[in-house]
């Protein structure tokens, strides 16, 4: 044992809204305890805590391996169960988003994006311009966006790492961007049932 008081991942959130004003007080007094996970149902539960304070300050607090694992800044407000949040932020999945009309260029912005899945969301026109500036991402599947009418004219010059672009039942693709043909690292392109794409 560490020596410093132990303390239940279900009562984290307790102690935190107990005893601390600020995000960096939180940090700080989560950082004096031992964390440990509760068996429940026969399993060992992992938790994660998003914290936000009057500032407009956040984080989330994960313990991943007996290790607290903390993530700041303003834009790290949404967290899943699992994975860890690091792989979430690498390996984003948007499918089967039929409402989705369109994806905000801040997107762009994930620099360690590797796979980024689309697969089905059939309402999305268009892509941002922001989406071909990311580079790490490894894979790109834009399969069943029927609603796609193009891609950006840059898309794929800022791109070093894509190996995989999946464009199956793209219908509404008329053309591919010149920029395509330039994408070094690319293995596979799938156009699958893109029946208005010349060959």
């Amino acid at each position: 044992m560490s020596g410093k008081p132990v303390l239940s991942n279900l009562r984290m959130a307790a102690f935190v809204l107990d005893n601390f004003a600020t995000v960096e007080e939180a940090i700080a007094g989560l950082a004096e305890v031992q964390i440990v996970s509760d068996t429940i149902l026969d399993r060992n539960w992992g938790l994660h805590l998003s914290m936000a304070d009057r500032r407009g300050r956040s984080a989330v607090v994960e313990f991943i391996g007996g290790r607290m694992v903390v993530h700041q800044g303003n834009q790290t407000r949404v967290m899943t169960n699992e994975p860890p949040l690091a792989w979430q932020l690498q390996n984003l999945k948007l499918q089967q988003c039929s409402a989705l009309t369109e994806l905000p260029p801040q997107l762009g912005q994930c620099k360690e994006l590797r796979k980024l899945s689309l697969y089905g969301c059939s309402a999305l026109t268009q892509i941002p311009d922001s989406l071909g500036n990311l580079p790490e991402l490894q894979e790109f599947n834009l399969r069943v966006c029927s609603g796609l009418t193009h891609l950006p004219p840059t898309f794929g010059t800022n791109l070093p790492s894509l190996t995989t672009l999946d464009l199956t039942l793209c219908k509404g693709l008329t053309s591919l961007p010149e920029s395509i043909g330039k994408m070094q690292a690319l293995q596979t392109l799938f156009l699958g049932n893109c029946f208005n794409i010349p060959q």
